[in-house]
């Protein structure tokens, strides 16, 4: 596993996210939904459960497998980083 493509991915889907707060949408580089869904998606399943947010985890997994060919280890491990921060973000988007 190079630690440093996947930061690079991490660091290059991040970038592509866009808030849309007039439309009240997000936009990931492989999939766009409401805020709200998001929000929700996150507050119905506590992160230390392995259960993931599938609304967002299956087209992460299509997204970082089909784009930048990553393995199945690499991709768990950007998505663990990945929902954290999303979920931040999500946390904070309220306040």
């Amino acid at each position: 596993m190079n630690k440093k493509f996947l930061q690079w991915t991490l660091n290059r889907i991040l970038s592509e996210i866009r808030m849309d707060n007039r439309e009240n949408k997000i936009h990931f580089p492989f999939f766009s939904m409401d805020l709200d869904h998001l929000a929700l998606a996150f507050m119905e399943i506590p992160m230390e459960a392995h259960i993931e947010p599938q609304v967002l985890y299956r087209p992460f997994v299509d997204h970082c497998r089909n784009v930048y060919g990553l393995r199945d280890q690499e991709i768990d491990y950007l998505w663990s980083i990945f929902k954290n921060i999303v979920k931040d973000s999500v946390n904070s988007y309220g306040e």
